[in-house]
């Protein structure tokens, strides 16, 4: 999917954490970021159908 171009704001120190973490990655400050927004969007989506009830793992005994 082609990428578009946008601008954000981000305070200081939030930046230094994204630098030093593209810098153990050796990846961009671009990537640190796109990978954050995709986690964001994924997290606050709307979905269709609810989420599956949980079941309990694990033994069945009470």
């Amino acid at each position: 999917m082609p990428l578009k171009h946008t601008t954000v704001h981000v305070d200081t120190r939030d930046l230094v954490l994204i630098e030093e973490a593209a810098a153990r990655r050796g990846v961009s400050r671009a990537e640190i970021i796109r990978e954050g927004v995709r986690i964001a969007a994924r997290l606050n989506r709307v979905r269709d159908e609810p989420p599956p009830t949980p079941t309990r793992c694990g033994d069945d005994r009470a």
